[in-house]
């Protein structure tokens, strides 16, 4: 384009001797006027075409960056041992069956404590409400009732916050041990990369850990959609069993009442456990199985790159820099046309 900017520039000025000899006749130099008002759009145009073509240069320039890029993180990617490598794979392998197993017993012994202390809520509330001295009492007429209702409704929201806390200690053992031990050679790896892949790949590691990390919070405040039965479902129906025995016993509650709600509360507590750790059990898995793909990735990559010439390699390099010389070539033709085209136009009067 920078011999159509000569050639414009070299119209226009040869127009203004010519209209400032007076040998020149008036029409020559109407003539000549209106040339010169022709060329002027063509400036425009030229300028609107650099313009244009410097933002697609850029993209091209993006893109030669990012192939010389991932030359660059071939040799990175060859000086991880292999060895570290299979080994991290090994210890994933074995780690699928041992998360399960370790999530049956953690989900176990969480089920376990929170029975003991929702039983022990409901014996005082029993002993307190159903039994007067030692004699049981088979129900409670309607201003006892009150009492237990309040009463029963504290403990509920205690017994929710407590499996809560059993939840998030007895979660963290698989999320720090099993999940975010493996994270920091994954990260090592990844950082050999090309920084494109690396941004896609730090994106999709931490989408793992965050999907784990705090999994309790999440699944009691509406933040786990994956499971059949939503816990924040089950959480607001455990809240709201007191109020609901109360409304059911208008006049009275009895025993049977009582110890039918506890069972169902109990129920509902246990269907909580379980999926918490349902879905953390399916993120683990899912997690190594995206761990172990990128390892096997990162290994095929470290041999075909190992297969490599240094004739291979610099070849690719000179091919590279070539393409970013005759880039530079043309960004800097366009850096002229914009830099020399008028800016704006001018009439000459006669």
């Amino acid at each position: 384009m920078n011999e159509y900017l000569i050639a414009f520039q070299r119209i226009t000025e040869s127009v203004e001797p010519l209209l400032k000899d007076e040998q020149s006749s008036l029409e020559i130099k109407q003539a000549v006027t209106t040339l010169k008002q022709s060329v002027e759009p063509c400036f425009i145009e030229l300028k609107d075409s650099a313009t244009k073509l410097k933002s697609r240069i850029q993209l091209c320039f993006e893109n030669l960056y990012h192939a010389e890029d991932v030359w660059n993180s071939k040799q990175r990617i060859v000086e991880i041992p292999t060895l570290e490598i299979w080994e991290k794979i090994g210890e994933l392998s074995a780690r699928t069956f041992r998360i399960r197993r370790l999530g049956e017993q953690c989900e176990s012994e969480a089920i376990e404590k929170m029975r003991n202390n929702w039983c022990h809520r409901e014996r005082i509330l029993t002993k307190k409400y159903f039994y007067n001295q030692t004699n049981f009492k088979d129900g409670l007429n309607i201003f006892e009732k009150n009492y237990l209702v309040s009463e029963f409704n504290f403990e509920l929201r205690s017994q929710l916050e407590v499996v809560k806390q059993i939840l998030i200690k007895s979660t963290d053992l698989i999320i720090n041990h099993e999940i975010q031990y493996h994270i920091p050679f994954i990260q090592t790896c990844i950082n050999q990369l090309d920084e494109k892949q690396k941004f896609e790949l730090i994106t999709k590691l931490n989408s793992i850990s965050e999907s784990t990390v705090n999994i309790v919070e999440k699944a009691f405040n509406a933040q786990l959609y994956k499971s059949s039965t939503s816990v924040t479902y089950l959480v607001n129906s455990v809240s709201n069993a007191a109020d609901n025995l109360g409304k059911e016993g208008l006049l009275g509650i009895s025993w049977h009442q009582f110890n039918k709600c506890s069972k169902e509360v109990m129920i509902k507590l246990e269907t909580i456990v379980v999926i918490v750790f349902e879905e953390l059990i399916r993120l683990a898995e899912q997690a190594i199985e995206q761990t172990l793909a990128f390892h096997n990735d990162f290994l095929e990559r470290q041999m075909r790159y190992r297969q490599e010439t240094q004739e291979q390699r610099a070849a690719e390099k000179a091919w590279i820099e070539q393409q970013l010389q005759e880039l530079t070539q043309v960004q800097n033709g366009i850096e002229v046309i914009l830099n020399h085209c008028p800016a704006t136009s001018s009439t000459v009067h006669l």
